[in-house]
C-alpha cells in the first residue's frame, strides 16, 4: 500500500512472533517447516494453510483448506506421480467430460473395481466392445439376466458346455432348428418325448431304428402308417402281434 496512493510513498508494515503471538511449529525441532497460514473468522478455530516442510529426506507441499478448494485451468492441465498415489473421498465422486474422450491405461499391472456395499450401473448410448487375450471368468452368487432387443449371436471355435442342475427350457415362438456336421444325440435317464401338434417326421437316408430293452409303442389316433420302399421286416423274437378291427396282409 501506499500514502494516499503515491508510489513514491510506499507503506511497509510487518511484525514478529512474540510470546502472545507464537510461532505456528515449535522451534527448532521443526524449523525446516515455512507456512503461510490464515486463521477463520473469530469464532471459526480453523484456518487455511500452504506448508513447506525442506528437510532433506521428508520434503513435502502440503495444502489444507478448512472448507471448499476450487482450481481453475484455462488450458490443459498435466500431473506427473512418479510413485504411488492415493484418494480418499469420504462423501461422493463426479467426473464429468463435457466434451472429448477418456482413457485410461495400466501398461504393467491389475486393475481392481470393487464395490463393498451398493449396486453398478453402466450405460451406454452407443456400442460396446470387450476384447479378452486370456480367460474370463464370471461368477454370480445370485441369479444372472440377459435381456437382448433384436439378435443375439454366440459363436465358438471349440466345444460349447452348458451344465445344469436343474430344468432348462427352449423356447420359440416360431422355430427351433438343431443341427449337427456328423452326429446329434438325445439321450435321457428315463424318458423321451417328441411330441407334435400336426406332424413328427423321423427320416434318415439309409437307415432309421427304434430300439428298446422293453417296449416300444407308435401309437396314433386317425392313422399310424409304417412304409418301406423295397422292404420292410417286422420281427418279434418271441411272439409278434398283429390286432386290429380289420387285418389286411396284401
Amino acid at each position: 500500500s501506499f500514502l494516499d496512493g503515491d508510489p513514491d510513498r510506499p507503506l511497509v508494515t510487518g511484525a514478529v512472533y512474540n510470546g502472545t503471538q507464537t510461532v505456528p511449529y515449535t522451534l527448532p525441532d521443526e524449523q525446516t517447516k515455512s507456512t503461510i497460514k490464515t486463521n477463520t473468522s473469530p469464532g471459526g478455530g480453523g484456518y487455511n494453510e500452504i506448508r513447506f516442510e525442506d528437510k532433506k529426506g521428508s520434503e513435502e507441499l502440503y495444502v489444507q483448506a478448512e472448507k471448499d478448494m476450487k482450481l481453475l485451468v484455462k488450458n490443459d492441465r498435466t500431473k506427473t506421480v512418479q510413485h504411488d498415489e492415493t484418494n480418499t473421498i469420504k462423501n461422493n465422486r463426479t467426473t464429468t467430460i463435457q466434451e472429448g474422450n477418456e482413457s485410461l491405461t495400466v501398461s504393467n499391472g491389475n486393475r481392481t473395481i470393487k464395490v463393498e456395499k451398493g449396486n453398478e450401473t453402466h450405460t451406454v448410448a452407443g456400442t460396446r466392445s470387450v476384447t479378452v487375450t486370456k480367460a474370463e471368468t464370471h461368477t454370480n452368487s445370485d441369479s444372472f439376466k440377459q435381456e437382448v432387443t433384436k439378435d443375439y449371436t454366440l459363436k465358438v471355435s471349440g466345444n460349447l458346455t452348458i451344465d445344469v442342475t436343474g430344468s432348462v427350457t427352449i423356447k420359440s415362438a416360431s422355430s427351433i432348428t438343431i443341427k449337427a456336421g456328423t452326429s446329434l444325440t438325445n439321450e435321457a435317464g428315463t424318458s423321451l418325448t417328441n411330441k407334435a401338434g400336426t406332424s413328427l417326421t423321423n427320416e434318415a437316408q439309409m437307415s432309421l431304428t427304434n430300439k428298446a430293452n422293453m417296449n416300444i409303442e407308435n401309437n396314433a389316433v386317425m392313422q399310424l402308417t409304417n412304409k418301406g420302399g423295397t422292404m420292410q421286416t417286422v420281427d418279434g423274437g418271441g411272439m409278434l402281434v398283429i390286432k386290429g378291427g380289420m387285418v389286411k396282409i396284401n
